[in-house]
């Protein structure tokens, strides 16, 4: 038996993300990062995503919790796994075992470009509210969004905490309060909103079609197919630019290029293709 099988988790907070109980855990716990990593991986260099955090199995049975449970309400992967049916199967199978690097290739994140640079974001309001509710800030699970820039809730630009170091279950390594924030548009606010929506719908049951096809018999009922099928493509972009050209220019979110961009939406429709997450979102 592991000499600390006993201890458990913080309950987990509205909407937290796995990595941030395991922080809360070896802040007040008295167990290092280093020992924790030993105990549940057997390597004290372990490295744990943020948000497709692997090894689950492992972390569910040294805390005595559900490790599918863990999968579903505490990481990203029913996101990923619904924007990329194909690999959905296996990048949940790598989640649960300790397979980090197999998982990461798996949600296609580097060829995203946005598998090497990885950061935590919050929202400031969030951050004073949960010290008020809670006594403690923690990580939201929907603020990590890959792309994703604004709260859902307070319409907040999001901050980022970048993760330098290689060790990311570290004592304290939490949100810190900030007196002021950045409003956003209605349009980024709306973005936000539907992804907080969608992330709960697809943490209580993953839909059996392809996302490509709910496309399309949307893009039917607004009157941007054709008889034969294809994409009013010149008119769907024109009021999808529209509709995108308050966003601010972000690195990490991946918008068109231009109004005739209009492989950026026709892509969408073919299945079994993979593309970066706020693609669909937006």
């Amino acid at each position: 038996m592991r000499p600390w099988v006993m201890f458990r988790l913080p309950n987990a907070l509205p909407e937290e993300l796995l990595l941030s109980r395991l922080i809360r855990f070896v802040t007040i716990s008295g167990v290092s990062g280093s020992q924790f990593l030993k105990a549940c991986f057997g390597s004290r260099k372990k490295s744990v995503h943020p948000f497709l955090t692997s090894g689950l199995n492992s972390i569910a049975e040294i805390f005595n919790e559900d490790a599918v449970k863990l999968l579903r309400n505490e990481t990203l992967a029913p996101l990923f796994s619904f924007f990329m049916p194909e690999h959905a199967a296996y990048l949940q199978q790598m989640m649960l075992t300790n397979n980090a690097a197999k998982a990461i290739r798996a949600s296609q994140l580097p060829s995203f470009e946005s598998g090497s640079t990885l950061a935590l974001k919050y929202c400031p309001v969030c951050v004073c509210n949960d010290l008020y509710d809670y006594g403690v800030s923690y990580w939201h699970r929907d603020h990590q969004v890959p792309g994703l820039t604004v709260c859902s809730r307070h319409g907040a630009l999001l901050l980022y905490q970048d993760l330098d170091c290689r060790q990311r279950v570290t004592p304290g390594l939490l949100p810190s309060p900030s007196q002021t924030y950045e409003k956003v548009t209605k349009a980024e606010q709306a973005v936000a909103k539907f992804t907080n929506n969608l992330l709960e719908l697809l943490t209580a049951q993953t839909p059996e079609n392809y996302a490509s096809d709910t496309y399309k018999a949307r893009l039917c009922e607004l009157g941007y197919l054709t008889v034969s099928g294809r994409v009013r493509r010149k008119a769907l972009m024109s009021e999808f630019w529209l509709f995108i050209s308050t966003f601010r220019q972000h690195p990490f979110t991946p918008l068109p290029i231009g109004p005739k961009d209009y492989r950026y939406v026709s892509q969408l429709l073919e299945r079994r293709t993979n593309h970066h997450p706020f693609r669909h979102l937006v």
